[in-house]
C-alpha cells in the first residue's frame, strides 16, 4: 500500500502493553509513542530481526552521481550527493529543533524544509506544488538517516 495522504491509525492495546510502552517511553527520556516505537524498530534492526530499513511512501535510488527521491506517487526528484547531504542536514536540524526558523529554502540545492506545529514538512523542489511529505520529527530524522546511509553506501563501493 502506498499512502497518498496522511493517515492516522489507532492501535488497540491491552492496558498492560500500553503501560509497558509508557514505561519504556519514560525510560527513553519521555519520548513520544512514535519515538518509542522507532527505538523498538531500531533495536529489532540491530538484532537482525528486521532486514533492511525503509519508510513507507519513500523511495531512495542511488544513481552514479546522486540520489533520486520519490514520495508516494509524486514525481521523483534527483539530488547530487552534496545536495542530498544538505537536505539530510536541514531535515535533521528541523527534527531536532536546532533550526528554530519556520522555513528554510535552499535555492542552491532546490529543496525546502518547514515546520508545521511539531511536525516537519520536506519539499523536494522549491517550485510551488513540488513533491512534499509531512512527518513527526522522529520520522523526519529517520528520513535523514536513510539519505545519509544511501550516500555512505555509494562511497563504500
Amino acid at each position: 500500500m502506498t499512502p497518498t495522504q496522511p493517515v492516522r491509525h489507532n492501535i488497540m492495546l491491552p492496558q498492560e502493553r500500553f503501560f509497558q510502552l509508557q514505561e519504556l517511553a519514560d525510560a527513553l527520556g519521555g519520548k513520544t509513542m512514535s519515538e518509542t516505537l522507532q527505538a523498538l524498530f531500531q533495536a529489532a534492526r540491530d538484532q537482525g530481526l528486521i532486514k533492511g530499513h525503509d519508510l513507507p511512501g519513500v523511495r531512495l535510488n542511488v544513481v552514479s552521481d546522486g540520489i533520486v527521491i520519490r514520495f508516494d506517487d509524486q514525481e521523483p526528484v534527483g539530488f547530487k550527493f552534496d545536495a542530498a547531504l544538505a537536505l539530510a542536514d536541514a531535515v535533521r536540524q528541523f527534527a531536532a529543533g536546532t533550526n528554530t526558523t519556520s522555513h528554510q529554502i535552499d535555492g542552491d540545492h532546490f529543496f525546502s524544509v518547514r515546520r508545521k506545529g511539531r511536525g516537519v514538512i520536506v519539499e523536494l523542489a522549491t517550485a510551488q506544488n513540488g513533491p512534499s511529505k509531512a512527518w513527526n520529527p522522529d520520522i523526519a530524522a529517520e528520513f535523514a538517516d536513510l539519505i545519509e546511509a544511501a550516500v555512505a553506501e555509494k562511497y563504500q563501493k
